[in-house]
């Protein structure tokens, strides 16, 4: 019995003598707890359960007020565009042509900055605006070309005269969302200038 226990221990001192030391050093590696934490994805932080991390989309809503605003200011820029390309398949030329080219160009950039902050609100408001720019529209492709020049620098001189009072007596003062607020703010310098531009032609002619 003696020389039975003798060769067992001789068996156990084998075994720990022959073991990886590697393999005890992997031990509680954290590095090979990663899958059973749920993946290999870098932990960036955390929030509770439905609420957007800092900095995301989701963490202001935009209110109906101001999305509605920005459906103006875009029911504004389509007209402006659709415009201003009437006018260039109307042949209309010189300065009234860069005025023309110069429009569609900036309402465009503007309706690509607007569209890019979002879902904008589509009220009765909106659509009467967008009626109201069809109509002046038709009655602007009615006209001859020789009468047409000079109809749509007027056109342009009232539309952003328009635009420009509903920019600084409504939509601005009501704004409550800060990135509704700056395109706004945006928008009523580009209006301005839109204006004085086409006071100018106005003078011109």
């Amino acid at each position: 019995m003696k020389h039975i226990v003798i060769a067992f221990s001789a068996l156990f001192a084998m075994a720990a003598c022959t073991q990886d030391p590697a393999e005890a050093d992997r031990v509680g590696d954290p590095a090979e707890q990663v899958d059973a934490m749920g993946g290999d994805e870098p932990v960036t932080g955390s929030s509770p359960a439905g609420t957007p991390a800092p900095g995301t989309a989701g963490e202001t809503a935009m209110g109906e007020g101001d999305r509605e605003a920005l459906g103006l200011v875009g029911a504004i820029n389509r007209h402006e565009i659709q415009a201003a390309r009437q006018a260039q398949q109307k042949g209309v030329e010189g300065e009234v042509l860069a005025y023309a080219e110069r429009m569609d160009r900036e309402h465009s950039e503007n309706q690509r900055k607007l569209e890019a902050l979002g879902r904008v609100e589509q009220t009765d408001a909106v659509r009467k605006q967008e009626e109201k720019g069809r109509k002046e529209r038709e009655r602007l492709d009615g006209l001859s070309a020789d009468a047409y020049a000079d109809a749509y620098v007027e056109a342009m001189v009232k539309d952003h005269s328009e635009a420009l009072s509903m920019l600084d007596d409504k939509l601005i003062p009501s704004a409550s969302d800060p990135a509704a607020r700056a395109h706004l703010e945006e928008t009523r310098k580009h209006v301005a200038a839109h204006l004085e531009a086409a006071r100018a032609l106005q003078d011109g002619q």
